[in-house]
């Protein structure tokens, strides 16, 4: 016999009502019917959309597993605690949790369809500079996380001018010179046409690709890198290691590197004899970008000698500083701040 069904407009109430009565094998055959199509309607996009299929299928087996388990724990605390009432049996204790799981589901729904609808403008609304050195001589850049690239000649990149959920950058062409800010929580991610990735926490590196963007260098002078690309994981390189990986063959040959030869088109020594504080603070901000502020004037007096590379990492530097004049230093952003401890 094919079964007719008619089409109504069910609230959450009435559906409440037919989830529990087919817990009890009370439904009529139509009941059944609207409870398979309230089911169903679970993956109907015009209900969920931005969802994929695995959400769907998990969101919708969380509130069944939880309707079940709602059920089953009121049936057996109701046996022995509730006091019946006239008018207000079992069911209808049931049926007040069914209805909040049904809400809870509601809510589930709409939050995850807006997280993922904010995501979508956040992400469309990102603004991104490019940059291409067209001089002969290295060119530095700073980026919003205050790390700093060296471009060498006819380099180009491409970076979000603010980092927002994570700092991912696109090397166009040419070598780049990475000195990257230490952040734990947002992993510093380099792309290349050819889809290959290379990601750091804090370190330094050179990362270097071809004009016709088959071959990509990367070679490491600090810290620790992971070169992978959506198929393989290449390589996990540390100090002086590097890796070139062909884009199209997906063949990675792993070489030895020189620091020295991996800097040398760029770097130059900065060397301050019997300045004060302050004037580190200034050599210090026109390198890498950091603005340093001190506790007090007596402090920021203070003369000292020192030599740095570009290539050096701040920390370092001020931790020599701090172990100098009994200082401890904090970073907030893009600046620094230097107190006395004694």
């Amino acid at each position: 016999m094919t079964m007719t069904f008619i089409k109504r407009d069910i609230s959450n109430k009435d559906i409440t009502a037919i989830i529990i009565k087919n817990e009890y094998d009370a439904c009529t055959p139509e009941e059944l019917q609207v409870l398979e199509q309230w089911y169903n309607s679970l993956d109907d996009k015009t209900q969920l959309d931005k969802f994929n299929n695995s959400n769907k299928e998990l969101a919708s087996n969380k509130i069944w597993e939880a309707v079940t388990y709602k059920i089953e724990t009121i049936e057996s605390q109701e046996s022995s605690v509730i006091e019946y009432k006239t008018g207000r049996t079992i069911f209808y204790y049931i049926a007040r949790v069914a209805a909040i799981l049904i809400v809870i589901a509601g809510s589930y729904f709409t939050f995850s369809w807006l997280n993922n609808k904010q995501a979508a403008v956040s992400i469309e609304n990102i603004e991104y500079v490019s940059q291409t050195n067209n001089s002969n001589i290295p060119t530095k850049i700073i980026l919003p996380d205050n790390s700093l690239l060296w471009l060498a000649a006819n380099a180009s990149i491409k970076y979000p001018k603010h980092f927002i959920n994570s700092r991912n950058i696109s090397l166009l062409a040419g070598k780049v010179f990475f000195n990257v800010a230490h952040n734990a929580s947002k992993p510093f991610t380099v792309v290349t046409d050819g889809g290959l990735k290379t990601t750091v926490l804090g370190t330094a590196f050179v990362m270097e690709q071809g004009g016709t963007n088959s071959m990509v260098k990367v070679s490491v002078l600090r810290g620790k890198v992971q070169v992978a690309d959506m198929e393989t994981k290449h390589a996990i390189l540390t100090r002086n290691q590097g890796v070139e990986v062909n884009n199209k063959t997906k063949v990675a040959n792993f070489i030895v590197v020189d620091s020295l030869e991996m800097t040398g088109w760029f770097a130059s020594k900065v060397v301050l004899d019997n300045v004060t504080l302050k004037e580190v603070a200034a050599s210090i901000h026109q390198t890498f970008g950091y603005t340093i502020e001190f506790s007090s004037p007596k402090l920021s007096r203070k003369r000292c000698s020192i030599t740095y590379n570009a290539t050096d990492n701040v920390d370092d530097i001020l931790i020599l500083l701090d172990k100098i004049y009994h200082t401890k230093h904090d970073f907030s952003g893009n600046k620094i701040y230097i107190k006395s401890v004694r």
